[in-house]
């Protein structure tokens, strides 16, 4: 009875972890779309802020490495934008 209470937390406990995981890297996908946004609105001090965000952030989480790289591209192009 232990073992089936153990092993259905455990499930719960993976279940959890993927949904959180999911919501993150959405998470990060809003981030880096709106930093795009604000680029194009010429809003330089909120896009540089969110693509530091979408690069800090997702770094750590599985799925948004495209994300990263591309924040790593735009970043440098925002600041040099700003002046």
């Amino acid at each position: 009875m232990n073992k089936m209470k153990l092993v259905l937390s455990l499930f719960a406990a993976i279940a959890l972890a993927a949904n959180v995981s999911a919501q993150t890297a959405n998470e990060i996908t809003e981030k880096f779309n709106a930093a795009g946004t604000a680029l194009q609105g010429k809003d330089f001090d909120k896009a540089i802020t969110l693509f530091d965000e979408v690069i800090q952030e997702g770094s750590t989480v599985e799925g948004a490495g495209e994300l990263v790289m591309q924040a790593q591209r735009y970043l440098p192009q925002a600041l040099l934008m700003q002046g």
